[in-house]
């Protein structure tokens, strides 16, 4: 047997249904193209998502982990010990483990950076 062509219609939680052709990302300059492509955390959407303070910022680029009163908002994905950690305005800052026991409400004590942005 062989195969003369392929389309993928689903990687993870991304379906062919959503996307758009490179044409239409061009069109309009840069500004029009970042409004239409997802954002690195929007990628990330299976995992928990935490919503961090300010200072916070630089303690997990600088691999600290941060506690949970450095927490603004947190949306819980049960079953994935892996948190998204976003600022206040919704860039990615990095990808951490929830680790520890439930504190204050949350399903962990801190969370410790695995991947950071920079």
């Amino acid at each position: 047997g062989h195969l003369s062509a392929l389309i993928r219609v689903k990687a993870g939680h991304f379906r062919i249904e959503d996307s758009i052709p490179l044409a239409k990302i061009e069109e309009g300059g840069e500004d029009a193209a970042n409004a239409k492509l997802l954002s690195l955390s929007n990628g990330l959407g299976h995992l928990s998502r935490a919503v961090i303070i300010s200072h916070a910022e630089d303690r997990i680029r600088n691999g600290m982990p941060i506690g949970v009163s450095d927490i603004v908002k947190y949306d819980d994905i049960p079953g994935t010990p892996l948190v998204r950690v976003e600022n206040k305005n919704g860039k990615l800052i990095g990808v951490g483990v929830k680790r520890g026991e439930p504190l204050a409400g949350f399903p962990f004590t801190n969370i410790q950076p695995k991947k950071v942005m920079f």
